[in-house]
């Protein structure tokens, strides 16, 4: 706030400015400079500062300007007018540099008068323009910089629309059209004393034009730059008397509707100023709003400013307030109506209103991040890791935003997987309480007796939401003690989710045979969505899928945002990033898909390893890194696979191959044939490649038996085709989820073998899909921490990864199939939340 210093005068203390006030139109400036560039640069107006204006009798609409009658006039009536050439202006000068102007009043201004499809005819308003001089050879001497009084927005609407025009190629007959407007625009010049009477004559000219267009008047923000413009020139006057002084220079125009410049406008301008127009951020996001919302913006009200100023006692307060302010409306459930002076600061303005209930969730917010989280023993602590990710991921408005989403905007949820159970209960505390809405009314009541955040949050319900948390990192502690991978369970859902098509199916096969969404109640159908949202939630947490591009360049877009692009900074010591592809499953067969694997390529695993080693500015592979090839019953692969290891660059990378085998049960081959004949094969190849040697922990296999150190996985029981393992859909469906990307030409004759018939018509999202056990086998003896898969299908893959809180980036083939596969796994990890065996089983649900 200002520092109040006594003043010799008895119109109250004297304000002084936190700092001066400068240019608030740089970045309008720079565009208008390059527009003057284009123009000057094309040939018809090179030389346009010294083209004579046009008059009557050369299709003007005045008489043009003439240096005798410009003397005589200026010298008798102390202004002139005539037909001027708009160049004669200096175009680079504002006439109020210091008051902001809005980009889309220019904007609108050139869809009125200058729009791209239409020539205009004339310029659409008088320029004024000050002089101190009767001489017409002094005024000539001062062409291309004379100063002008009336407002710029037409004129740079002007010059931008004709730089756009040349831009896009206009013909020489159009552009003539343009220069003769420049050429006849209606000049009056004006005898100006000095700067403070250009400044009033400047001031009551762009009064005079709020009647012909709204668009010009200044909003509540800009009256407040202009007050502090004028004050800026009286630095030494009380904040009355400048109100005053003000007054007494505006014109008074009959049926004026323009809200006064009182002396409380001018004391809260000034306030407003120095708490949030000096600071640039909360600059940019009061005149932010404004450029989006225009007068309707909840700051064109004076007093929202006063409010603020009167419950704010820093700036980071005033931040916090704004980005509320800015949050809740974005939301859409608010709008700059629902908020007022009653609303902001209470009843009898001395009550705890919202600003008050505002600035506690930030102090709230601050306490659990920075004190909460790491209070009590220091064995009891939240994980130093997951505090900090907590502190980078919602510490302001903008970064929970962009963090974990809401208002229907889909976000990458994948960074929660890697905190603890525990630490997701603060964050789904922290969400419903700081950044929701539900808990205000808890929260309300707690604020009438206290507003320190220890004391709040010792109430109810806070203090049971809390504790759950510490309980839950109770139970984490001993096997954090043992450096044991913690198991995970669901976080509460918060926010409300748009469901897909393929979700809302999943919604009604949650229900009993014969039962509808529409034969529940209300209660019923929420508790009901809820229950998908919380599933739907943690997909999204572990799972990211990503299109099938046909080059490196495409796929490097695709994988630069998601966990495999920073897969090192969030792999624990000993863990790897799995590459992983079935070649069994990269796309299906056009030709008989139940006995014949599609044709392999080297295309996507080639160009994702590039489009990674791009993305990791690397030259070879990181030794973390494995990448496993299930070669399809294919021995000879092995020289396919080869030219999958080439850098972007053209040269071979260094790798190692192991070759372990997987032996799969010979009845479960059987009992997916149609008929059998001749040898049945039961081994595949998993081709295995490292930088360096393979080296992993030897311990027992987790489902089959051996060693992890061993090269036989098995004997792997394949699932039937009519197992509830096997995902099935209709032909419908199946051609979306493969499109065009996913269909292997398939040549040469065939097995004869009669491809399986199913009575309800929907036959295996593939027919080579592995079963879950094996892929998880392959995840703990492989020791991934985070997974890229290559060649996904029916997410067997993602949803193992899901069970075991690792990441798991999936290459599919198209929209579709992300969409049907996002369903897909949501209705799985529910059927894992119902089942009290599983790792996400939750009594609650």
């Amino acid at each position: 706030m200002g520092k109040r210093v006594s003043a010799a005068s008895t119109d109250g203390p004297v304000t002084v400015l936190e700092r001066p006030l400068s240019n608030q139109n740089a970045d309008l400036l720079l565009e208008l400079d390059a527009a003057l560039g284009e123009i000057m640069s094309h040939r018809i107006f090179s030389n346009i500062m010294s083209d004579t204006p046009l008059g009557i009798t050369q299709g003007g609409r005045e008489a043009a300007f003439v240096d005798d009658a410009f003397e005589i006039s200026m010298k008798r009536n102390g202004s002139y007018k005539g037909a001027g050439n708009l160049f004669w202006l200096a175009l680079r000068r504002l006439s109020r540099p210091n008051v902001p102007i809005l980009q889309k009043n220019i904007e609108d201004l050139q869809a009125t008068w200058f729009a791209e499809d239409t020539i205009p005819t004339e310029h659409p308003y008088q320029i004024t323009v000050g002089v101190t001089s009767h001489s017409a050879a002094q005024l000539r001497s001062e062409f291309g910089n004379l100063v002008r009084l009336s407002p710029e927005e037409p004129d740079i609407a002007f010059i931008l629309a004709l730089a756009q025009q040349i831009t896009n190629g206009a013909c020489e007959a159009t552009l003539r059209k343009w220069k003769k407007v420049a050429l006849t625009c209606s000049f009056t010049f004006e005898t100006v004393g000095n700067e403070e009477e250009g400044f009033w004559r400047s001031v009551n000219l762009r009064r005079r034009l709020f009647y012909d267009y709204e668009k010009l008047s200044l909003s509540t923000t800009a009256r407040i730059f202009a007050v502090i413009d004028f004050k800026q020139m009286h630095p030494t006057l009380g904040n009355k008397k400048l109100a005053q002084e003000y007054r007494a220079h505006l014109q008074d125009f009959r049926g004026n509707t323009e809200k006064p410049i009182s002396d409380h406008f001018v004391d809260v301008a000034v306030r407003s100023y120095n708490l949030l127009f000096c600071s640039d951020v909360c600059k940019k996001m009061i005149l932010s709003d404004e450029e989006t919302h225009g007068k309707t913006s909840v700051f064109n009200e004076l007093s929202i400013f006063d409010a603020i100023c009167k419950r704010c006692h820093s700036t980071a307060d005033a931040v916090w307030v704004l980005s509320t302010l800015k949050d809740l409306i974005s939301g859409g459930s608010w709008g700059p109506k629902d908020f007022n002076e009653r609303t902001l600061l209470g009843k009898n303005q001395s009550g705890r209103g919202d600003l008050v209930l505002w600035i506690a969730k930030r102090e709230i917010l601050q306490w659990v991040l920075t004190s909460w989280l790491t209070c009590g023993p220091r064995q009891e602590h939240f994980p130093n890791d997951d505090v900090e990710l907590l502190k980078a991921k919602i510490a302001s408005h903008s970064d929970y935003r962009a963090a974990c989403g809401g208002f229907g905007a889909k976000v990458d949820l994948t960074w929660q997987a890697e905190m603890h159970e525990s630490t997701r209960k603060v964050l789904g505390f922290l969400e419903s309480l700081i950044y929701g809405t539900r808990q205000d009314s808890h929260l309300k009541s707690a604020i009438k007796t206290t507003t320190v955040p220890k004391d709040i949050l010792a109430q109810e319900p806070f203090a049971a939401q809390l504790q759950e948390a510490k309980d839950c990192r109770a139970k984490e502690l001993p096997a954090d003690a043992l450096k044991q991978d913690e198991k995970m369970e669901p976080s509460p859902a918060t926010g409300a989710m748009n469901f897909t098509e393929p979700e809302l199916e999943t919604l009604s096969r949650l229900l009993p045979e014969g039962v509808t969404t529409q034969d529940l109640d209300e209660e019923s159908t929420t508790e009901l969505k809820d229950f998908v949202q919380l599933a739907a939630k943690r997909v999204d947490m572990f799972w990211t899928p990503v299109l099938m591009m046909e080059n490196r360049e495409g796929m490097q877009v695709e994988l630069k945002p998601t966990p495999v692009a920073s897969f090192a900074k969030k792999l624990k010591a000993g863990q790897n990033l799995l590459i992983y592809m079935d070649t069994k499953v990269a796309g299906e067969s056009s030709a008989q898909p139940h006995c014949r694997v599609p044709a392999f390529s080297t295309k996507v695993p080639r160009e994702s390893l590039g489009a990674l080693l791009k993305i990791w500015s690397l030259s070879e592979m990181p030794d973390n890194v494995v990448v496993a090839f299930a070669d399809g019953y294919r021995p000879g692969l092995e020289n396919n696979l080869n030219q999958v290891f080439v850098h972007p660059d053209g040269d071979y990378l260094t790798k190692s191959r192991c070759l372990q085998h997987i032996s799969y049960d010979y009845n479960s081959i059987i009992a997916r044939k149609s008929m059998s004949r001749g040898i049945i094969n039961q081994v595949e190849g998993l081709h295995i490649y490292t930088r360096d040697t393979l080296t992993v922990e030897s311990r027992n296999r987790r489902f089959y038996d051996g060693k992890t150190s061993g090269t036989l996985i098995g004997p792997v029981v394949l699932d039937t085709y009519g197992s509830a393992a096997t995902w099935r859909l209709s032909a419908e469906s199946k051609k979306k989820l493969y499109g065009k990307q996913g269909k292997s030409l398939a040549g040469g004759p065939g097995p004869q073998e009669d491809r399986p018939v199913f009575t309800d018509g929907k036959e295996p999202a593939t027919f080579w899909g592995s079963p879950r056990k094996l892929l998880a086998e392959l995840l703990f003896s492989l020791q991934a921490g985070m997974v890229l898969n290559l060649a996904e299908v029916d997410g067997a893959m993602p949803m193992e990864c899901l069970l075991s809180n690792i990441p798991c980036v999936s290459v599919v083939f198209n929209a579709d199939h992300a969409q049907l596969l996002h369903a897909r796994l949501v209705e799985l990890t529910v059927q894992e939340m119902t089942d009290p065996k599983s790792p996400l089983h939750d009594a609650k649900l």
